[in-house]
């Protein structure tokens, strides 16, 4: 896995691109990347193959499009940010546990409450695994989708050699800026009273 850390200290900007770790032996593939205003964030690429043990790596951005917020439309960016992504993460824990197969296995757990009024499709959430402020695992989980006051719990696996951890940190990533993670609110169907029949 390869694991870096990204911030825009911008207000008033927030910014697309595209990024790729380079290696001593090759490069992971070119994916598609966003910072929202004032936000830190991961960048990963996971479950990279390589034939050779990786001595350095570097990350590397490209295409780098920034967007200006209009405060015509959002006059007050922050509010309009919480309104959208005040997702509450509930009782994040790492546990160790023997499989069947009595492989140790390490396994993530945490609830997911979506208190904003809009519902998401494919919201995805980094799942860092710390021990003190280092992180020494770290993961992605995407929902098919997160409903307006939906409340929904995530488990994650680990696999392999299971560090120490003593706390995870949750974060959720989503795109506010694209129209195609909003979900169109489901409509209740309703009574047509032209089709009553009315007697005297």
């Amino acid at each position: 896995d390869f694991y870096t850390e990204v911030t825009n200290p911008n207000a008033d900007w927030w910014v697309e691109f595209d990024y790729q770790f380079l290696y001593s032996s090759g490069t992971t593939v070119v994916t598609k990347g966003f910072l929202l205003p004032g936000q830190q964030k991961p960048l990963v690429a996971l479950a990279v193959n390589s034939s050779t043990p990786v001595t350095q790596a570097q990350i590397e951005l490209t295409n780098i499009f920034w967007h200006r917020i209009d405060h015509h439309q959002i006059v007050e960016y922050e509010t309009w940010q919480q309104d959208r992504l005040n997702i509450s993460i509930i009782n994040p824990v790492f546990t160790q546990e023997t499989s069947l197969s009595g492989d140790l296995v390490g396994r993530t757990t945490f609830t997911v409450k979506n208190t904003t009024a809009f519902s998401y499709a494919d919201p995805e959430f980094y799942v860092l695994l710390k021990k003190g402020s280092s992180v020494v695992g770290v993961n992605r989980a995407t929902v098919t989708s997160l409903l307006a006051g939906e409340e929904t719990e995530i488990v994650l696996n680990w696999f392999g050699v299971l560090p120490s951890v003593t706390s995870v940190e949750v974060l959720p990533d989503i795109e506010l800026f694209d129209v195609h993670v909003y979900l169109k609110p489901v409509s209740e169907s309703s009574l047509d009273t032209r089709t009553i029949n009315q007697s005297n």
